[in-house]
């Protein structure tokens, strides 16, 4: 079964899943986008800052929105992923979630997707 199989499906939301893929010390991210949009598609959009850093993320648009997981790609080439925190209510808060992992070929692969988070009082 494929990664982007696994991913578990949302109704009517733009998401994003990252398919994070370990073999030894090298690791490769996988942005995926899931879900519909009320008045486009569901896609994968960027930014650059100043510093020559990329954030891709899943939307409607080409701003954030929600609690949505993104993929931050440094200009050295060094990767990592993390959770815009928008959208979560009181008591809550965004975070990564791992939705499964399974050894394919020799690599450990993991999903990750995000949501809001009940917190520890």
């Amino acid at each position: 079964m494929q990664a982007q199989e696994r991913i578990p499906e949302k109704k009517n939301h733009c998401y994003g899943a990252v398919i994070e893929r370990r073999r030894g010390r090298k690791v490769t991210l996988e942005l995926v986008c899931h879900g519909e949009c009320p008045d486009g598609k569901c896609e994968k959009h960027s930014r650059r800052d100043h510093h020559g850093t990329t954030i891709t993320w899943c939307g409607c648009s080409d701003r954030p929105d929600g609690c949505n997981i993104y993929i931050e790609k440094k200009h050295n080439g060094e990767e990592r992923f993390d959770c815009f925190t928008l959208g979560c209510g009181d008591g809550t808060e965004c975070l990564p979630v791992e939705q499964g992992s399974y050894e394919e070929d020799g690599e450990k692969v993991t999903i990750w997707v995000c949501a809001c988070v009940k917190t520890k009082k």
